[in-house]
């Protein structure tokens, strides 16, 4: 289980609600708040009027507009301690062809997944070194 230390409130970039559902599972129990986008747009806006409140960034690869990758490396330019995982469905092997995803590959959780396995991806990034 998580800390109650390290309760923080998560943009989520998804558009699948299956997936949204499966998020709110495993972190609201433990205290942390979930904020759903559809869109790496409207996540971006959203850290930005609410970049001392979110610390946390889950977002999949593929999003209408900019892609998941484009979204942390801007949001990370916005908050540079940020917390994040990249989610999605495509093989790691595949993924790593996209320009980009190398530096972010260490926070990676493959769907479909579970609430527990969030929660262990999750537990490591604010055991380490995300305040």
């Amino acid at each position: 289980m998580l800390n109650r230390p390290h309760m923080k409130t998560f943009l989520i970039a998804e558009s699948d609600a299956a997936v949204i559902s499966t998020i709110r599972q495993a972190l609201e129990p433990e205290g942390h708040s979930v904020l759903p986008v559809f869109s790496g747009e409207d996540a971006l806006e959203l850290l930005e009027s609410r970049k001392d409140e979110i610390g946390f960034l889950i977002t999949r690869i593929t999003l209408p507009g900019i892609s998941g990758l484009e979204l942390l490396d801007q949001a990370r330019s916005i908050k540079p301690n940020l917390c994040h995982l990249v989610i999605s469905h495509y093989d790691i092997d595949l993924l790593r062809l996209l320009p980009g995803f190398q530096k972010y590959r260490a926070h990676f959780l493959a769907k479909p997944f579970t609430a527990e396995a969030l929660l262990i991806k999750v537990k490591a990034q604010l055991d380490g070194s995300c305040d």
